[in-house]
Order: structure tokens, then sequence, then C-alpha cells
């Protein structure tokens, strides 16, 4: 989403920084920071590694740099020590890295190319995201580097039960299930085995697909959604699904069974609105 957004607006995506690991800080019991390392000694106290504090302080720092920034805008992302930095204008994305190598010991990695197992690709469009490296560990780890690749996903209609001789060692199978299958991981059977097999058939397929993020496309935000009616065999509920485009851009999707059976076709169609109304007030706010 920070990635479509991103380059809709022909921001900047100029780097992926990680902390180093000499930045990180121990806290004692008596929740005092001091810097890791030998040098340091704890008197034999439980101490842990913690960087909420340093980092909220750090964060502080740079929110009140980012209140005087006037018209230009922003977007940092951060997951546990790593960074995605977006920004409106070149000098702003400079003010921004200054004041985190004044707080932290960073390594500026240059622009955005990978990260979270997704490659981020510049073509002259956009950018393309794909995760070919993920999809072929996947297959490594399933055995199948050398099975035939199937151009479909899954069979039109098909629908999944609890029936049939169970999976003798599902071990692989919870590693690995997906989407549907995933619902039957306490007590896979064969044909979940069978579906989950061919999933991963059309992945060894797919290598190269992704999705293409488009650079000044229109900025309007768009969402569809859409839900059955007692889709599931089993237990007779729904399942409605979402997706949220900023002009030509997809950012958000989701596809979830609902908790319990709808009464009508028309709340289980109102629910699944329900559902991406508040996924576009999210992104919109």
């Amino acid at each position: 989403m920070l990635v479509g957004r991103a380059v809709t607006n022909n921001e900047m995506i100029k780097l992926y920084i990680e902390f180093q690991d000499d930045s990180e800080y121990i806290v004692s019991d008596e929740e005092e920071y001091v810097p890791s390392g030998p040098q340091y000694d704890t008197d034999g106290k439980n101490s842990y590694t913690d960087l909420s504090r340093p980092l909220v302080h750090g964060f502080n720092v740079l929110q009140g740099m980012l209140s005087e920034s006037g018209s230009d805008t922003s977007y940092l992302l951060l997951y546990v020590d790593d960074i995605v930095l977006t920004t409106s204008s070149t000098g702003l994305l400079q003010r921004i890295i200054s004041s985190l190598y004044q707080e932290f010991a960073m390594t500026d990695l240059g622009p955005l190319n990978y990260f979270l197992g997704i490659h981020a690709t510049r073509t002259a469009s956009g950018i393309f995201l794909s995760q070919r490296q993920y999809a072929n560990e996947i297959i490594v780890r399933a055995d199948m580097s050398t099975c035939h690749p199937c151009w479909n996903l899954v069979e039109s209609g098909a629908k999944l039960t609890a029936h049939g001789p169970p999976v003798k060692d599902p071990t692989l199978y919870r590693s690995l299930a997906v989407q549907q299958i995933c619902l039957f991981m306490h007590d896979p059977r064969e044909q979940h085995l069978y579906i989950l097999k061919r999933i991963i058939r059309y992945v060894q397929g797919t290598p190269d697909f992704g999705l293409q993020l488009y650079a000044s496309s229109p900025t309007s935000l768009v969402a569809y959604s859409d839900a059955d009616w007692a889709g599931c065999p089993t237990t007779r509920r729904s399942t409605s699904g979402y997706c949220v485009f900023l002009g030509n851009n997809l950012l958000s999707w989701s596809s979830k069974r609902k908790l319990t059976p709808s009464r009508s076709s028309a709340k289980a169609e109102y629910r699944g609105v329900a559902n991406v109304v508040v996924e576009t007030c999210w992104i919109r706010n």
C-alpha cells in the first residue's frame, strides 16, 4: 500500500534502511538504558534488548521536524529494524535521513529493491513487485521442483469438504496451506493435499507473475466487493472479498469467511460492503 501510493503520486522511494547491531540498547532491572557491548557491565542482572523507548524518542524528534515540512508529505514504514521511506521531495528526504542518522546508527541500502521477501523492480511505467525467490523456496520445500506446471489455480466451482481419507503426515501440509485449504489444517484430507499440490504446480508455472504499479495513474480511490451466500457446504457460511484501487494501482485486497451464516444473500452482500467501506475509510485517513 505504501509503495503503491508513492508510485501513483511520483514520490521518492529512496531507501531501505536497517538499524545496525551496535544501535541496540540494553534495559536493566532499573529500566535504565545503556548501550550494548562488552564494555558495559550489568552486574549479572537480567537484561534484554529493547528498541522501543529510544525509537519513540528518535521519532518524536523526527515528528517535530516533519510538522514543519509545509506541503511536503512523507511516509515511513518500520518493520522490526528495517525502514522503507517515501517522500514527495528530495529535500524532505535528505532532512529525514539526516535526523535519523543523528539518533541511530543505520545503514543506507539505497533505492528500494527488496523488502520482506518482495522484489521491487523499476520499469519505464513504474515499479513491478514480485516474489519469485519466495515462490521458488516454497517449491523446493515441497520437493516439487520437477513437477509439471498448472496454468489455472483451481477447478471452476470446486467445493472443499471435510470428508475423505486423512493425510498420513500433515506436517508439510500445515506449513504450506493457504486460503481455503488452511481451514482444514486441524484435520487435512487427501482432497485438500491434492489442491495444495495443484497450487504449487500453479506457482511453478507462473514464477514471473507479480503486481505492476503505475506512475501518474488517476488518483481516485475505487473499491469493489463481492460475496457468495452459504457457499461453504459444511457450515453454510458465506465468504466475502474486496479489492481497493488507487487509480490503476491495487492497494489492498482480502477474502474472508464469515463467522456466522447469513439469513439472505442481501445480508451477505451488505456485510461484504461494510468490510470494504471500513478498509476504504482507513486508507483515506
